[in-house]
């Protein structure tokens, strides 16, 4: 989440807070590591009531204001401020001892993340897979630590989970403000996120140049083709249909497509050159990120192109504010290597990263952190970010694409009143 506000402030526009950064990191991870350490004397049961109060807070406050957004957001609001609520209940063991409930609420989520995010990195091998690998299973052992009771009993889990996710927090904001100060970003806030090795390549990485994005008449247009869409008698599975591929009864795959466009020169539309078949024994092979599965791909020249072929597409996000210049030098570098892969370079991949490069520093402002507290706030960014985690954890997919393009789109377009909004077609 704090990654995507950045994305949208630039962290070229933060180089003089980098010192705020730093500072905020330090206390948090050192009032992360008093709870932790004074487990049996007490004095940080007040930092222990404080932050449960804060969360109750939030999510009285996030409940109160959900009626007032349409139904779009609502939904959402009501479960960020519930979540809060239930949090806030179990660290305050009010209104009776929540010691065990919580032990049981927040080991089985940290069991199924850890295994989710360790299987998912042994199976894809993404850039970086052994880091993901290793948080898996360590999210896995703490997950059985809290649930065995052991070293320590039931109720002291609560201070254990607070204090250690503030000190991986501070930890991470200490870094950040440090390569902040050092602008160690040669991506830009892209560096922040997975992306395919050849745009880190040493010897000729991607150069893009300062965000400068702008409010424009001609919007950058995401595309979207959906699997269930583009398949022929599909097979009915809602989720795996929505987010993965479609299966049709024929036993063919579709996966559907994600492009990025801005007239008149830019469209980024990657595809693999021949129509990929997997047989079913092998698709978890397939998904491998290595360059053993890299295959040729084809850069597709314009949508009238692609609709003769695919049809017109289902749905289509349009950002109004954007850096055309900082878009194109992305394309010019990216498309000197047509090389597909399913995981690593997919359409999906082309066209968030295109977006990225697009839209990095729509929200710069000379007051940067009431921007970023604004964001920090904002049930949509949270979102967004939970699709993110999850697709840089497993793969792109146009489903997640459409949903994460959205949430951005809204997001620029409510901190932007001023914008127009998104046009479906």
């Amino acid at each position: 989440m704090f990654r995507l506000a950045l994305l949208l402030i630039g962290v070229h526009a933060l180089r003089r807070y980098w010192a705020w950064f730093v500072a905020t990191g330090l206390v948090w991870l050192l009032a992360g590591a008093v709870i932790i350490v004074d487990l049996f004397d007490g004095v940080a049961d007040i930092a222990v009531e404080i932050l449960g109060g804060a969360l109750l807070l939030a999510g009285l406050l996030t409940l109160v204001g959900a009626g007032k957004k349409g139904k779009s957001h609502e939904r959402f609001d009501w479960f960020k401020g519930m979540t809060f609520v239930v949090a806030a209940l179990l660290v305050l063991d009010f209104p009776w001892d929540n010691q065990l409930s919580f032990s049981l609420i927040f080991g089985s989520l940290f069991l199924v993340n850890g295994i989710w995010r360790a299987l998912a990195a042994g199976v894809i091998r993404f850039h970086g897979w052994r880091r993901s690998l290793m948080w898996g299973i360590a999210g896995c052992v703490f997950a059985l630590l809290i649930l065995s009771s052991w070293p320590l009993p039931d109720e002291f889990n609560s201070r254990v989970v607070l204090g250690t996710g503030m000190i991986l927090a501070g930890w991470s904001i200490q870094q950040l403000g440090t390569r902040i100060k050092r602008q160690d970003f040669p991506l830009g806030s892209m560096g922040l996120f997975r992306v395919p090795p050849p745009l880190r390549n040493e010897g000729c990485p991607l150069q893009l140049p300062p965000p400068c994005p702008a409010q424009h008449d001609t919007p950058l247009q995401f595309r979207v083709w959906t699997a269930l869409a583009t398949a022929e008698n599909p097979r009915f599975l809602p989720v795996v249909n929505r987010y993965i591929a479609t299966l049709s009864r024929s036993g063919k795959v579709s996966t559907g497509h994600a492009v990025l466009e801005l007239a008149p020169d830019v469209y980024i539309s990657h595809c693999p050159q021949d129509e990929i078949e997997v047989p079913a024994g092998q698709f978890a092979r397939k998904l491998h990120a290595g360059r053993h599965n890299d295959m040729p791909g084809v850069f597709v020249r314009d949508y009238a192109m692609e609709s003769a072929v695919g049809g017109e597409n289902t749905f289509t996000v349009n950002f109004y504010r954007h850096d055309p210049q900082r878009l194109r030098a992305f394309w010019t570098f990216y498309r000197q290597d047509a090389t597909y892969n399913l995981t690593d370079r997919n359409c999906s991949v082309a066209a968030i990263l295109g977006l990225d490069a697009g839209i990095e520093g729509a929200l710069a402002h000379r007051s940067p952190f009431w921007i970023l507290l604004r964001l920090l706030t904002s049930t949509d960014l949270w979102l967004a970010a939970a699709i993110r985690d999850r697709a840089e954890a497993m793969v792109w997919t146009p489903g997640l694409a459409l949903d994460y393009a959205r949430l951005m789109q809204r997001i620029l377009a409510r901190l932007s009143p001023a914008l127009p909004e998104s046009t479906p077609e």
